[in-house]
């Protein structure tokens, strides 16, 4: 058998490109059952969320597709004077939201450094990989998250018996709904603190996206917190929710103290249990 030869072409080469594109579907459609599988018609669903102007014109919104048991958010564009009052965070939880309820458990996308990394790194996004000078300068993103929510089934009857991380305090936690929203139930003695559920999940993305250990910072809320701790991160402006996640006005603080023993008994974290300066990180 003679050798093959090469030919270089610096064209656009349609009928070559198509030939590589069949013959590598191919392979993978005998080698991944889930490849075979995303080729049946509807394996693959859409998901677009429009945004219209009062003229009913087209001014952005998120492209994105269900399959695997993934969201792939492809294009997400708002034009500047709509960023910034909410809306690009509303889309994003409308089509995780959406994602769930398909049977979802994860979202993937890509950003550029220039792009909005901050922004999805904000609601809980994290990078698994970068791809630096592409373009020269900058740097390509892959980001993801777990869509799954942590199981918050504890009652009053039933709730968490908890310890702060030295140990020299017992308290309780507990998940109620009150006004619409899920409330995590903190009862310490005889002082009810409140705090937005959706900390815990939160939470957890943020240790993942720190990837080590994070100070935990404890303070009230008439207290400054450390920068850097999960304190401050509970108050921050910069977190998912854009500031307390505490809901008790005068016990919004000691964020850093009692969902920390919380996150460990979830099996979230590792928590370290020292007289003082405790430590906790993803698991």
């Amino acid at each position: 058998m003679m050798a093959p030869g090469t030919t270089l072409s610096e064209s656009e080469e349609k009928e070559f490109s198509e030939f590589l594109r069949t013959q590598i579907r191919e392979f993978n459609n005998r080698e991944s059952a889930h490849h075979r599988a995303i080729r049946q018609p509807g394996a693959i669903t859409p998901l677009n969320l429009i945004v219209k102007d009062e003229a009913g014109n087209i001014i952005g919104g998120l492209a994105a597709s269900t399959y695997w048991e993934w969201l792939d958010i492809e294009h997400f564009f708002l034009p500047e004077t709509w960023r910034g009052r909410g809306l690009g965070a509303s889309l994003l939880q409308t089509a995780e939201t959406i994602a769930v309820a398909r049977g979802c458990k994860r979202c993937f996308l890509t950003t550029f450094d220039f792009q909005a990394r901050t922004f999805y790194e904000k609601h809980g996004y994290y990078v698994i990989g970068t791809l630096q000078d592409y373009p020269p300068g900058s740097a390509y993103f892959w980001m993801r998250k777990d869509l799954t929510m942590t199981t918050l089934d504890r009652t009053k009857a039933n709730p968490w018996v908890l310890k702060t991380p030295p140990g020299t305090a017992e308290y309780t936690m507990h998940v109620e709904e009150r006004d619409g929203q899920r409330v995590l139930v903190c009862t310490v003695g005889s002082t009810v603190l409140l705090y937005d559920a959706r900390c815990v999940d939160d939470l957890h993305a943020m240790l993942k996206q720190a990837g080590g250990w994070v100070e935990l910072g404890g303070a009230d809320e008439q207290k400054p917190a450390k920068e850097g701790t999960v304190e401050a991160w509970g108050r921050s402006p910069d977190n998912p929710i854009g500031g307390w996640y505490g809901l008790k006005k005068g016990l919004r603080g000691r964020f850093g103290v009692y969902l920390p023993p919380l996150m460990e008994a979830l099996g979230l974290c590792e928590l370290e249990h020292n007289s003082k300066n405790n430590r906790m990180r993803a698991k």
